[in-house]
């Protein structure tokens, strides 16, 4: 009986209405017109409204120091493999 009560619980839990994303870019286009940068970001798109595609940022805080962040040794190791390309095909004719 508990299981079922836990379950009617979980249902009748409300879903957040908003989600903060660390990566907008896996943001669908029927999406986009959900999405909102924070205000008191040190970022903003220079074009206002739904941003698409490339996207043009202006500092607000041109004065203060970045903080930029370092590449760790798993992603370092994963682009050192990338940079192999495997050898072309060996020439051939199609019949």
């Amino acid at each position: 009986m508990e299981s079922t009560k836990e379950k009617e619980r979980e249902k009748k839990e409300k879903e957040p209405s908003f989600e903060i994303k660390e990566n907008p870019a896996r943001v669908t286009i029927p999406q986009l017109k959900y999405i909102s940068f924070d205000v008191d970001e040190r970022y903003q798109p220079i074009k206002q409204g739904e941003v698409f595609g490339i996207v043009l940022l202006k500092d607000k805080k041109a004065g203060t120091p970045e903080e930029l962040v370092t590449p760790t040794a798993a992603f370092l190791k994963a682009s050192a493999s990338e940079e192999k390309e495997p050898e072309p095909p060996e020439p051939f004719e199609y019949p």
